[in-house]
């Protein structure tokens, strides 16, 4: 049993040009790999509530949302669910890092791809290769 911090990255449903974004950072802690896993699936998911407005069943004090919420007519609106094609790179702080993408079921190791850092407050992007 192990402590992680999993970033989940959006990568599935992009429109064309664009880039995959971080949306979320979870941290966990006595739990295995496959575990860690599993839990940022279900809090980054949209169950019973909005996990990233932190709203219901949903909202964690263990997820910290990266991504600015999406904004349309001066209403804010939360991000959407964890999908198949999503991308989680996990960190055990102790030298493991490894990349795994949602699979239709559990989740499969998968290269390393670009992603999106947005700031949350400015809206100003920095590229990361992880």
């Amino acid at each position: 049993m192990k402590n992680f911090t999993i970033t989940v990255i959006h990568a599935s449903f992009l429109e064309p040009g664009e880039t995959a974004k971080a949306v979320a950072k979870v941290t966990t802690s006595g739990l295995d790999l496959f575990q860690a896993t599993e839990y940022a699936y279900r809090y980054t998911n949209n169950v019973d509530g909005s996990w990233s407005m932190k709203i219901g069943e949903d909202a964690n004090d263990a997820v910290e949302v990266l991504a600015p919420l999406i904004q349309h007519n001066g209403k804010a609106y939360g991000l959407r669910s964890t999908s198949v094609g999503d991308v989680m790179i996990v960190d055990d702080g102790e030298g493991f890092v490894d990349t795994f993408k949602v699979a239709g079921f559990g989740f499969e190791p998968c290269e390393p791809i670009d992603y999106d850092i947005v700031d949350a407050q400015t809206f100003t992007t920095t590229s990361v290769l992880a």
